[in-house]
């Protein structure tokens, strides 16, 4: 698969963790980044993203981007925030 590179902003202390995740793990930390953005979605949920060819690359940021900010509220949630 293609890679394209992207830019996003991320709180300091998450992209602290990838980094520290990344040198903990000899890797780099856009690979840390990648490996949990499959897990978080899944095989299932790639097949669905990527089967979709109607969206483009703003819907499918903004896709992501909406289930990060759901990710947080219930980790939120979840700690009594």
């Amino acid at each position: 698969m293609n890679k394209k590179r992207t830019t996003f902003d991320l709180p300091e202390d998450l992209l602290r963790a990838i980094k520290l995740r990344a040198s903990r793990s000899d890797r780099r930390p856009w690979e840390v980044v990648e490996e949990a953005v499959k897990a978080y979605l899944g095989s299932e949920g790639l097949a669905r993203t990527w089967g979709d060819a109607s969206l483009d690359e703003l819907e499918l940021m903004a896709m992501v981007v909406d289930e990060v900010r759901a990710s947080r509220a219930v980790h939120r949630a979840a700690r009594g925030h």
